[in-house]
């Protein structure tokens, strides 16, 4: 008789039934308190887990925005110019503006520097105000940056990659 009765109550374990008078509430659940300002959700019993998404690097301020995706490690790293950037920027310093997304591709390609190696008479091209929003690749990012200062001011700017010192020199020396 008690195997059966232990048989039964395994089976009603796995089935989810239970007998009524160990369901029957006595009082109501706090949770279930029909004034919102006291009520408090039962606990999860499962909960789910969490899937880890696609993170797109944003260069910019963004109010509450608090944590920054951790930086990828060594062996997973991707080349400079083909982490994707998403760029929505006012009035911002050309030196300002390349530093930011070097910070924010860091995630995704390594730390770098970056180093100016400008003539005297060009220096002012670090303070030229950008604005500009876009959806690209860093090695994109640099190109249009190199048009836009080609029109504007008649400067040819080289960028180069050293990926041994992690190290971005931008010149406007002849090539």
């Amino acid at each position: 008789m008690l195997r059966r009765l232990l048989f039964c109550v395994a089976l009603a374990s796995l089935v989810g039934w239970v007998p009524a008078m160990a369901t029957a509430p006595t009082a109501s659940p706090a949770w279930a308190n029909p004034n919102p300002a006291h009520a408090t959700p039962p606990p999860l019993q499962h909960p789910r887990v969490l899937q880890p998404g696609r993170v797109l690097v944003q260069v910019g301020e963004v109010p509450g925005l608090v944590a920054r995706p951790a930086m990828a490690p060594a062996s997973q790293w991707v080349p400079l110019a083909d982490v994707q950037l998403v760029l929505h920027e006012q009035n911002q310093r050309l030196a300002d503006l390349v530093n930011l997304a070097l910070q924010k591709a860091q995630t995704y390609s390594g730390p770098w520097q970056v180093e100016w190696r400008l003539q005297k008479t060009n220096l002012d091209l670090m303070d030229e105000p950008l604005s500009l929003s876009a959806e690209t690749t860093f090695g994109d990012f640099i190109n249009r940056v190199a048009d836009f200062v080609q029109n504007e001011r008649g400067i040819t700017l080289a960028f180069n990659l050293f990926n041994t010192e992690r190290l971005l020199v931008i010149t406007d020396a002849p090539r």
